[in-house]
């Protein structure tokens, strides 16, 4: 089973994504499961002697929009262990590729993944995130100390959000619903607010997953031998 989340960022599609893939690994599926990240700005073809196949991943110093959207799909159809992703509106919009190329696109990743869409409640504090996103230029942070490194000025001095961009930002996530909606079947939503707190039960509780394997009992088999 392959697995595509839908997300317009701030919205816990990285941790979604990443959970999701080791959950996954728990369970026998049968095949190795990696997680590719955002689809749209560069994949790479390698060979595994681990898994004695070739795999898809990132390649940390070549992310761009170099690879048109039918090698993406070339790329995606041509190995056969599972895939987790993302897939960003905002890529989308950057890449400018017209829209009789974008639909076949939409059209193989509706077929080919389950479809997990990324949504908030609070919609306001979204877009809060997103306005000091802009000053910052930081997303995530991985510990306390990343934490207070990148958002030290900010600390000290306080910003002043625009009117403007505040709504510039509202608009966006308006049209990163209509854009989902449009083009996907979406299986299941994923409440950044309602669901962030309970994120392994909600994984668990998706239908690709036949039985509930957490960590704690997977980590418990490892220790038992």
């Amino acid at each position: 089973m392959n697995v595509l989340v839908l997300t317009p960022d701030a919205v816990g599609s990285t941790l979604l994504q990443r959970m999701i893939t080791i959950l996954m690994q728990f369970h026998d599926f049968g095949r190795p499961v990696i997680n590719l990240h955002e689809l749209t700005n560069g994949l790479v073809k390698y060979w595994s002697p681990d898994f004695n196949r070739e795999m898809l991943g990132k390649k940390n110093d070549k992310w761009g929009y170099y690879q048109s959207l039918p090698e993406v799909i070339e790329l995606l159809d041509s190995v056969d262990h599972y895939k987790v992703a993302r897939l960003a509106e905002y890529h989308i919009n950057r890449r400018q590729d017209p829209v009789s190329v974008q639909q076949p696109f939409y059209r193989y990743l509706d077929e080919n993944f389950y479809v997990i869409a990324c949504r908030r409640d609070n919609v306001f504090e979204h877009a809060i995130s997103m306005c000091i996103n802009r000053i910052t230029k930081v997303l995530n942070v991985y510990d306390a100390y990343e934490k207070i490194d990148k958002f030290y000025d900010l600390y000290r001095d306080p910003v002043k959000l625009e009117p403007a961009i505040l709504i510039s930002t509202l608009e966006e996530y308006k049209n990163y619903l209509s854009w989902s909606q449009r083009h996907f079947n979406i299986a299941s939503v994923f409440h950044y607010d309602r669901d962030l707190a309970r994120i392994e039960d909600y994984i668990l509780e998706l239908p690709i997953f036949s039985n509930r394997i957490s960590v704690y009992i997977y980590l418990c088999r490892l220790l038992d031998g």
